[in-house]
């Protein structure tokens, strides 16, 4: 009797010791997968979401790596505990990338729409000018300009760059607002973007 009552309290230790170490193993486990899945659901998200938005792309990237830095130093509690949050932000992060990328299809609509017949009105004016030898110094260098930079937008957009062709598209309305004025061409000016 008295060896089974010395080896209860030894089994239930090692019991105790078994348990705690599949509960830091289970840990450890869990963090892997969430952090696994963490960067597979990231992977595709990124790609667009750094076009779009690259800060919090890469504070979404950096919250990943700190959970995978976690883990890989031990810290298998903090590891879990960062992961845990990490499907969230990947979430908002391809919302907040896809509201980016609607804003700037809705620009670059704007603008494809408002910019070719202000762009034809101004090339009419200067080739007018230039045949009647009235036109203004350098106009015909800043409508080349301003032609050449709304083929790039165009270009641009057509390889899927929608921030790059919202920015050359919006400096193109700049140059040609600018021209048709000192053209003193009428026209109503583009939609805003």
């Amino acid at each position: 009797m008295n060896r089974r009552k010395l080896a209860l309290p030894a089994i239930a230790a090692v019991l105790l010791l078994i348990v705690t170490a599949a509960c830091g193993n289970g840990e450890k486990v869990s963090a892997q997968a969430a952090i696994s899945a963490a960067q597979t659901a990231f992977g595709p998200v990124k790609s667009l979401s750094e076009k779009y938005v690259p800060e919090q792309t890469a504070a979404v990237e950096a919250s990943i790596n700190s959970a995978q830095t976690a883990y890989n130093n031990g810290d298998y509690s903090g590891a879990l505990t960062s992961a845990k949050a990490l499907p969230g932000q990947i979430t908002d992060l391809a919302t907040a990338a896809k509201a980016k990328k609607d804003e700037f299809t809705k620009q670059w609509n704007d603008l494809s729409s408002s910019l070719p017949p202000l762009l034809s009105s101004v090339s009419a004016k200067v080739s007018q000018l230039s045949a009647a030898h009235k036109l203004p110094a350098a106009t015909n260098d800043q409508y080349t300009s301003a032609k050449s930079l709304w083929d790039a937008a165009t270009a641009a957009f057509s390889s899927g760059d929608l921030p790059t062709a919202v920015t050359d598209g919006n400096s193109v309305k700049e140059k040609l607002l600018a021209l048709a004025q000192m053209l003193h061409i009428k026209v109503a000016a583009p939609a805003a973007s």
